[in-house]
């Protein structure tokens, strides 16, 4: 595959990838607005979770040690 060939497909990969992210997108919106009250504070709930969990674990002194040698570790 030369560059020429690379630089033909490219927009119509990311045209591709565009559209799966607004697919994704509508459907989610759809799905929040076709829920009904309760299930929509639920995941409003449940987005304010996923989007601070990160820090809220690092807060909480959450962590995770992970024994399993790694490739480059060396004894």
């Amino acid at each position: 595959m030369s560059l020429s060939d690379v630089v033909e497909i490219a927009p119509v990969i990311a045209g591709a990838v565009l559209a799966l992210i607004v697919l994704r997108w509508v459907l989610g919106l759809v799905r929040y607005m076709r829920a009904d009250r309760m299930l929509r504070a639920s995941m409003r709930q449940a987005f304010v979770i996923r989007r601070r969990w990160k820090r809220l674990a690092r807060l909480a002194g959450l962590t995770v040690t992970d024994r399993t040698p790694t490739p480059s570790w060396t004894r």
